[in-house]
C-alpha cells in the first residue's frame, strides 16, 4: 500500500487533535512532509529544476532553492507560484525542525494547527 501528501495531511490533522506534545510535534512533522512532497511532484512537472544556488543546507533547502530560483524556462504564474511555494515550504521547514529536533522547546496545539493549515494552503495551490 502507497501514500501520498493527503495521507500525511490527513494524519497530521488528526495528530493536531491529540491531547499531548508528542501528538503537536507529529502533526508538524507530518504537515511539513506533507507539503515537502507535494511541492517535489509540483517541481517535477516544470519544464526544467531551478537552481539549488542559496543557503546552504541539505537536501531539504536545496529543494527549497531550487523554488526559490526556477529556471528562466519556466514563465509566470508558474514562476510566482514556485517563489511563493519556497517561502511557505522554508517556513514550515523551521516550523518542522523546531518540532523535530528541538526537544527543549514547546509545541503546542496551536502550532500544530498553524502547521496543518499551512501545508493545507500551500497543497492548495499545487
Amino acid at each position: 500500500m502507497s501514500i501520498d501528501q493527503t495521507n500525511l495531511l490527513e494524519l497530521a490533522n488528526e495528530l493536531s487533535a491529540g491531547p499531548s506534545e508528542v501528538h503537536w510535534r507529529g502533526a508538524v512533522s507530518r504537515a511539513y512532509y506533507s507539503a515537502y512532497h507535494g511541492c517535489q511532484q509540483w517541481h517535477a512537472r516544470l519544464p526544467l529544476q531551478g537552481s539549488a544556488g542559496g543557503p546552504q543546507g541539505g537536501v531539504h533547502q536545496q529543494f527549497i532553492n531550487q523554488l526559490r530560483n526556477p529556471a528562466p524556462e519556466v514563465k509566470d504564474p508558474q514562476r510566482q507560484v514556485s517563489k511563493m511555494l519556497a517561502m511557505s515550504l522554508g517556513a514550515l521547514k523551521i516550523q518542522r525542525h523546531r518540532a523535530d529536533y528541538d526537544l527543549g522547546e514547546d509545541v503546542d496545539a496551536v502550532a500544530a494547527l498553524n502547521a496543518s493549515a499551512r501545508a493545507a494552503e500551500i497543497l492548495a495551490k499545487l
